[in-house]
Protein backbone atom coordinates (compact mmCIF):
# COMPACT_ATOMS: atom_id res chain seq x y z
CA UNK A 1 0.00 0.00 0.00
CA UNK A 2 1.21 3.61 -0.96
CA UNK A 3 0.68 6.54 0.81
CA UNK A 4 0.77 9.74 -1.31
CA UNK A 5 2.81 12.69 0.46
CA UNK A 6 2.21 15.97 -1.13
CA UNK A 7 5.09 18.52 -0.62
CA UNK A 8 6.74 21.45 -1.80
CA UNK A 9 10.64 22.46 -1.87
CA UNK A 10 9.96 24.39 1.11
CA UNK A 11 7.82 22.22 3.27
CA UNK A 12 10.92 19.50 2.39
CA UNK A 13 13.48 21.71 3.39
CA UNK A 14 11.85 21.69 6.62
CA UNK A 15 11.44 18.01 6.70
CA UNK A 16 15.55 17.27 5.88
CA UNK A 17 16.88 19.97 8.31
CA UNK A 18 14.17 17.92 11.16
CA UNK A 19 15.80 14.95 10.37
CA UNK A 20 18.87 15.53 10.35
CA UNK A 21 19.50 14.57 13.88
CA UNK A 22 19.51 10.84 11.94
CA UNK A 23 23.19 11.66 11.38
CA UNK A 24 24.34 11.90 14.53
CA UNK A 25 22.01 9.82 16.41
CA UNK A 26 23.54 6.68 17.96
CA UNK A 27 20.85 3.76 17.18
CA UNK A 28 21.89 1.89 19.91
CA UNK A 29 21.15 4.36 23.22
CA UNK A 30 17.40 4.82 21.50
CA UNK A 31 14.87 1.94 23.15
CA UNK A 32 13.83 -1.33 21.71
CA UNK A 33 10.76 0.29 20.41
CA UNK A 34 12.36 3.04 18.40
CA UNK A 35 14.77 1.82 16.48
CA UNK A 36 13.09 0.38 13.63
CA UNK A 37 11.60 3.73 13.54
CA UNK A 38 14.96 5.30 13.26
CA UNK A 39 16.49 2.94 10.83
CA UNK A 40 13.49 3.57 8.46
CA UNK A 41 14.04 7.08 8.50
CA UNK A 42 17.19 7.32 8.28
CA UNK A 43 16.81 5.61 4.82
CA UNK A 44 14.09 7.70 3.94
CA UNK A 45 16.33 10.51 4.55
CA UNK A 46 18.47 9.58 2.21
CA UNK A 47 15.83 9.32 -0.39
CA UNK A 48 14.44 12.79 0.97
CA UNK A 49 18.00 14.57 0.56
CA UNK A 50 17.72 12.85 -3.30
CA UNK A 51 14.68 14.61 -3.75
CA UNK A 52 15.81 17.85 -2.72
CA UNK A 53 18.45 17.93 -5.00
CA UNK A 54 16.41 16.69 -8.10
CA UNK A 55 13.71 19.60 -7.40
CA UNK A 56 15.51 21.91 -5.98
CA UNK A 57 15.02 24.88 -9.10
CA UNK A 58 11.14 23.89 -9.56
CA UNK A 59 8.53 25.68 -7.31
CA UNK A 60 5.64 23.33 -8.46
CA UNK A 61 5.00 20.76 -5.38
CA UNK A 62 5.29 17.46 -5.54
CA UNK A 63 3.64 13.76 -4.76
CA UNK A 64 6.36 11.32 -2.97
CA UNK A 65 4.77 7.80 -2.98
CA UNK A 66 6.09 6.14 0.36
CA UNK A 67 5.75 2.69 1.70
CA UNK A 68 3.00 2.70 3.98
CA UNK A 69 5.84 1.30 7.03
CA UNK A 70 7.35 4.56 5.53
CA UNK A 71 4.70 7.43 6.15
CA UNK A 72 4.62 5.38 9.64
CA UNK A 73 7.76 5.82 10.70
CA UNK A 74 8.00 8.91 9.36
CA UNK A 75 4.77 10.21 11.64
CA UNK A 76 5.89 8.20 14.87
CA UNK A 77 9.17 10.08 14.31
CA UNK A 78 7.57 13.52 13.77
CA UNK A 79 5.34 12.73 16.64
CA UNK A 80 8.16 11.35 19.06
CA UNK A 81 11.74 13.19 17.96
CA UNK A 82 9.96 16.83 17.92
CA UNK A 83 12.42 17.31 20.91
CA UNK A 84 15.18 17.34 19.01
CA UNK A 85 14.24 19.28 16.28
CA UNK A 86 16.81 22.08 15.52
CA UNK A 87 16.55 25.13 17.84
CA UNK A 88 16.13 27.74 15.22
CA UNK A 89 12.43 26.54 14.31
CA UNK A 90 10.07 29.44 13.74
CA UNK A 91 6.37 29.02 13.39
CA UNK A 92 6.55 28.41 9.71
CA UNK A 93 8.73 25.27 10.17
CA UNK A 94 6.34 24.08 13.63
CA UNK A 95 3.42 24.90 11.36
CA UNK A 96 4.74 22.72 8.28
CA UNK A 97 5.45 19.91 10.62
CA UNK A 98 2.49 20.29 12.39
CA UNK A 99 0.50 20.00 8.45
CA UNK A 100 2.57 17.25 7.24
CA UNK A 101 1.64 15.37 10.60
CA UNK A 102 -1.96 15.71 10.31
CA UNK A 103 -2.00 14.94 6.16
CA UNK A 104 0.24 11.47 7.18
CA UNK A 105 -2.17 10.92 10.35
CA UNK A 106 -5.25 11.61 7.91
CA UNK A 107 -3.61 8.95 5.23
CA UNK A 108 -2.80 6.57 7.54
CA UNK A 109 -6.27 5.89 8.98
Amino acid sequence: MKILFTLNNDKLLVLNNSMQILDTLNLQSQSHNFRSIIAICMELRTELLQKAIKTRQKDKSFILKLNYYKADALLKYLQEYEIFFPDNFGSYEANAVLQMKNELHKQLL
